[in-house]
């Protein structure tokens, strides 16, 4: 039975998420995950990458420390095949370390490339390099794959009440116009409408007044949440907003596919690719934040649902299709 060997940044489930895909194909796995921006990013280390000057050199410093390690759990493993989520730990060397030993290697980038620019140096250095949005596919010569859904993680839940009007669920430190934008949202409908919001709004530690005085504290929930309990949420809300963060240009982030899988129904920035996606008005899309005001009105008027989108999302965008689509360009 073929091996596969999986490495990424321990959040939100994504490495669980794609072992299932490759064990539903038949594959036999094991993850390594790691942390970001330096790994392991807690106790002493994360001090000193706190304190260091020149961050840049310690996090090089860090990725160097990491590759024997990553080196003998592959030797250990033995893997066909090593599929890297992100690639931002590895260094070429030890990509070529990997492809040498008989390993192919993919790298599928979670983020835009120019969130993580050093990963563009291991693109010759795989035999698949897939990239989270299409215009960085066309710069860089990788092909597009964009995220997915992972269906037992995202699905309709039976009988829940529809008890919550407008939902958002996201980071929003460091996104001034998401930011901007859904305190429009809570300023216009906060009388007359239920509204959650879910997400780093701001970091105690970063900026400990800013998030003692944050505003809406009734609405906005400043903490992180469990993918189960964000599926919970996706499925007692009637309207769910998502904004796209703005380097994304021509792509769709996972929440594009998972709000859709938990039935809900979805208003989300416009872009050429999600509208191929969704080409029947299955979701709301937007560009100004009065299209966004218009979609929100007439969902919440008319109620609409998420059922088409759902159906699209579970036949053509979850991890499972992901992976035999990229499996078949071995």
């Amino acid at each position: 039975m073929n091996k596969v060997l999986i490495i990424g940044p321990n959040y939100f489930g994504y490495t669980n998420s794609i072992s299932k895909a490759f064990v539903n194909l038949g594959w036999n796995t094991e993850i390594v995950d790691f942390d970001n921006p330096v790994h392991p990013f807690k106790g002493i280390n994360k001090i000193r990458f706190k304190l260091a000057n020149d961050k840049d050199a310690f996090k090089l410093k860090n990725r160097k420390g990491w590759q024997p390690v990553i080196r003998a759990k592959f030797d250990s493993i033995k893997p066909n095949l090593v599929f890297v989520l992100n690639g931002d730990m590895l260094l070429k060397d030890t990509l070529d370390y990997f492809r040498t030993k008989g390993a192919k290697v993919i790298i599928w980038m979670y983020d835009n490339i120019s969130r993580f620019p050093h990963c563009i140096d291991n693109i010759e250095h795989c035999d698949i390099f897939a990239c989270f949005d299409k215009e960085d596919a066309a710069r860089v010569g990788g092909i597009f794959l964009p995220q997915a859904s992972d269906a037992t993680t995202y699905f309709k839940i039976t009988n829940c009440p529809k008890d919550i009007d407008i939902l958002f669920v996201g980071l929003c430190w460091g996104y001034k116009a998401r930011k901007e934008l859904l305190t429009k949202v809570i300023k216009k409908y906060q009388n007359t409408k239920k509204i959650e919001i879910y997400g780093i709004w701001s970091y105690f530690s970063k900026d400990p007044i800013s998030c003692l005085t944050r505003p809406y504290k009734h609405i906005i929930h400043n903490h992180s949440i469990s993918t189960e309990a964000v599926n919970q949420l996706y499925n007692r809300a009637k309207v769910v907003i998502n904004i796209l963060h703005e380097e994304q240009k021509n792509g769709a982030n996972p929440k594009v596919f998972e709000i859709s899988r938990s039935g809900a129904y979805q208003i989300c920035t416009k872009n050429e690719y999600i509208q191929s996606v969704y080409p029947n008005g299955e979701i709301g899309l937007f560009e100004t934040e009065q299209e966004l005001f218009d979609l929100i009105d007439n969902a919440l008027e008319y109620g609409y649902n998420g059922n088409m989108a759902y159906d699209i999302v579970s036949a053509r965008h979850t991890f499972d299709e992901r992976i035999e689509y990229i499996l078949s360009l071995l």
